[in-house]
């Protein structure tokens, strides 16, 4: 499966007689649908998780500049052991052989219970902060009008 939000699993689910094994989904530390995770984990489907970087955000985020430089990696480490902390698989690709090399490093230190909790808020004050801005957006166009 891929991009399958709760809301499309729940049918096929009730329909099908197959439950899917995996469903591909974009979910990194800043775009996390915690209703499909959450529905995909108790139906014992696999989150699979695609542009786990968040297209490059990962470098200019304080708390994950922060977590890196305790851990003496790179930010992209804690991206990506984030994901394999929540016992997510993930989907990258890298065509440079040392690329692939540093990334394996990702196996080499743990992040602590504080540390994921600090990383699970950023998709949740991401998503906080951009209801903010759309209702700011929205109260602006009314007065406009």
């Amino acid at each position: 499966m891929s991009n399958f939000a709760s809301s499309d699993l729940e049918p096929l689910l009730k329909q099908g007689s197959i439950v899917p094994h995996v469903n591909q989904i974009k979910l990194n530390l800043f775009q996390r649908d915690k209703d499909t995770v959450g529905y995909c984990t108790n139906h014992g489907i696999v989150v699979e998780a695609y542009t786990p970087l968040g297209k490059g955000r990962v470098d200019h985020h304080p708390v994950v500049q922060s977590i890196a430089h305790s851990h003496n990696v790179t930010t992209y480490h804690i991206a990506l052991k984030w994901i394999l902390q929540h016992d997510w698989i993930l989907t990258f690709q890298s065509s440079s052989e040392k690329h692939q090399a540093t990334d394996a490093a990702v196996f080499d230190f743990m992040l602590s219970k504080k540390e994921m909790q600090a990383l699970d808020r950023i998709s949740s004050d991401t998503e906080h902060a951009a209801v903010d801005r759309m209702r700011q957006i929205l109260k602006n166009f009314k007065l406009e009008r």
